[in-house]
């Protein structure tokens, strides 16, 4: 496991529209620490959502491998006054990969 700093910046554009960047640097590997900063990875999204469903696309920069371009789309339904379920897909250009995601948020 690395350890470092994993800012994360969200920005919504109206109502509809949002954009997230999220990026990480790290100090070393487990077995070789080191004080000096290193480019982790660095996410970038632009969402369009309405009604539930969201269209999405996203690069993701991670460590020294090429780019990821990722479109997808996903759609979220309220189960409670607290707890959304959220279903969606993504598809990796540069590896032709399909990745397909499921979750439960519940928020305090």
């Amino acid at each position: 496991m690395r350890h470092g700093l994993v800012p994360q910046i969200e920005l919504g554009l109206g109502k509809y529209i949002s954009l997230l960047h999220w990026s990480g640097i790290s100090a070393g590997e487990p077995e070789h620490p080191e004080l000096e900063a290193n480019f982790f990875f660095a996410f970038t999204g632009v969402y369009l959502g309405l009604n539930g469903f969201v269209l999405s696309y996203s690069v993701m920069n991670y460590m020294d491998y090429p780019l990821w371009n990722m479109p997808g789309v996903s759609y979220s339904i309220p189960i409670n006054s607290h707890t959304n379920g959220t279903v969606g897909v993504d598809y990796n250009v540069e590896k032709e990969e399909v990745y397909f995601r499921i979750s439960v948020a519940y928020s305090f």
